[in-house]
């Protein structure tokens, strides 16, 4: 594949500073976040390309095992910062996105088999490609559940006051949080291929490999990504039911 020289890739930060002049003239807040993701994108990526590279030389399942846990680590915090409310802590949000992505890295090693699936260049790509590609999935869910708790106290509390358990009570907010978690990914999947061809079969595709077999793997992510995402939302409703059980006081609390 050929290189990308340098003064090219000066040319597409320069493209990137005048969309970012551009939308100046009609956001000037979002002017200063574009030129700074433009920046910032490159430098995190060059980074990433060097870890990479140096994670490549460990045969190390403990370094594998060192990325996943900072990864699963700063998406739970970026979902802690997105969400509104404190229906999830930290500890919280770590303990949904672990449980999330652990069934999607049995899958991938039952899958795709050992040999590959742990691989470095393999194996981190993957897992911040599910986790990545899941946090938009999370936040919208998780935002929706604790938007819900706040408005509808009075409903959960009249649920339980007429009989029903915790389950029952919040079914209606669990259903409203997996619809808006889940219907970024659902949409995708119904025009992939159509539509749009995504990340991972293109990068499969541009690399030369046969166009099946990178159908399958895009459609392993799509899966594995969707899972994430409802395994996640329904992690979070699970503690927030245990939390109404054991502390009720909290629906009538100022905060979750």
């Amino acid at each position: 594949m050929k290189d990308i020289s340098l003064w090219s890739v000066l040319i597409l930060i320069i493209i990137g500073f005048i969309n970012s002049i551009i939308l100046g003239f009609y956001s000037k807040e979002q002017r200063g976040v574009a030129a700074l993701a433009n920046i910032r994108s490159f430098i995190q990526l060059s980074i990433l390309s060097l870890v990479l590279a140096k994670f490549a030389k460990f045969d190390s399942y403990l370094s594998l095992f060192a990325v996943l846990i900072l990864i699963v680590v700063v998406a739970a915090r970026t979902v802690v910062k997105r969400t509104k409310g404190k229906l999830v802590g930290l500890k919280g949000a770590i303990f949904s996105v672990s449980i999330s992505v652990f069934p999607n890295l049995l899958l991938g090693f039952l899958i795709i088999g050992q040999d590959q699936f742990l691989r470095p260049l393999f194996f981190i790509p993957f897992v911040g490609m599910l986790v990545g590609n899941s946090l938009n999935g999370l936040t919208l869910g998780l935002n929706s559940l604790s938007e819900s708790f706040s408005a509808r106290r009075d409903f959960l509390i009249q649920s339980i006051g007429f009989g029903a358990n915790h389950k029952e009570a919040i079914l209606p907010l669990m259903t409203r949080a997996l619809k808006s978690g889940l219907t970024p990914i659902l949409n995708t999947m119904l025009v992939v291929g159509i539509v749009s061809i995504p990340g991972m079969m293109t990068g499969q595709l541009i690399a030369g490999q046969d166009t099946f077999i990178a159908a399958k793997y895009q459609y392993f992510i799509l899966v594995a990504i969707q899972t994430t995402i409802l395994l996640g939302i329904l992690v979070v409703g699970f503690m927030v039911g245990h939390k109404i059980k054991n502390h009720p006081e909290v629906l009538v609390g100022e905060n979750a």
